[in-house]
């Protein structure tokens, strides 16, 4: 009996090490580095992990699961990344800020922001590890202002959402931080988990949504082709695995009838889209 305990232990740590593991990163420094504005959709599988990089300057919004960590981090490295201006929570679900805590270990940051700054949601404790690692540093973790505007190198981020910190469904996902990225004549919309009431909150508000290229919100569930149709976008990318694709089916056949063009990390792995200040360029990370 021993020997089969022993036995079923060994592949549960085997198992562990497989998920766990750093999954291989491969990235073309030398045909994205001479853009002065890369936005790298790093592969986390299920979650969100995007990377801005401008001139000397970088930017984490979001690190997938917690046994992404490692991928995110090695990911960094290999873009030459040994500290970051900011990170960016965009709400609290593990799959968006579970690949954080180790980043706060490991790489030093000038600020931190979140919607909220301690979590109440399923798996919060993913997200108020990752607080209290923020503040063991020494940070604050802020809550952005509306209108806030960020310099990234000559790159310019603006919070355009969340306009409601209370929403009265799906609260997490609907108080998304949502930035807006211009760099020269070029513009990139980052949504988060943002749903539909997002959508109309930000639609009403007047801000100013239309961008080149946009990450569709939550992995293309619960999305309103009217605010995409506000956007109108050249460029979408779904930061997504297998596990969504049923879900995002509508929205991914509304987008493509608005002849606009679909990339997706569960297809190509991780995605760059690279400005020059006057159009984009989009590929795999590495080919």
């Amino acid at each position: 009996m021993w020997q089969i305990l022993l036995i079923l232990c060994a592949l549960l740590y085997l198992l562990w090490q497989w998920i766990h593991a750093p999954a291989a990163v491969r990235i073309d420094r030398e045909r994205w580095d001479k853009y002065p504005l890369q936005v790298h959709f790093i592969d986390v599988g299920h979650g969100d992990s995007i990377l801005l990089l401008s001139q000397g300057h970088a930017m984490l919004i979001d690190g997938g699961m917690p046994f992404r960590s490692k991928t995110v981090q090695r990911y960094l490295r290999t873009c030459g990344v040994e500290h970051l201006d900011a990170i960016v929570c965009t709400h609290e679900h593990w799959d968006h800020a579970g690949g954080l805590r180790g980043v706060v270990q490991h790489f030093p940051f000038d600020r931190a922001y979140a919607p909220v700054d301690r979590a109440d949601c399923v798996a919060k404790g993913y997200f108020n590890r990752f607080a209290a690692e923020v503040a063991q540093r020494g940070h604050t973790l802020e809550r952005p202002a509306l209108g806030e505007v960020w310099q990234l190198g000559e790159a310019q981020i603006k919070v355009i959402g969340p306009l409601d910190y209370d929403p009265p469904n799906h609260a997490e996902n609907n108080r998304s931080i949502v930035l807006r990225v211009t760099y020269g004549e070029t513009s990139l919309l980052l949504t988060g988990d943002a749903e539909r009431y997002a959508h109309e909150a930000m639609m009403k508000s007047g801000a100013e949504l239309a961008s080149d290229v946009v990450k569709v919100g939550h992995h293309g569930i619960r999305q309103d082709k009217a605010f995409y149709e506000a956007v109108a976008p050249k460029i979408a990318v779904f930061s997504c695995a297998n596990m969504s694709k049923e879900r995002s089916a509508d929205i991914e056949r509304e987008l493509r009838g608005m002849g606009i063009e679909l990339w997706f990390t569960r297809e190509a792995g991780s995605i760059v889209c690279a400005s020059d200040g006057q159009s984009w360029t989009v590929g795999k990370s590495a080919e």
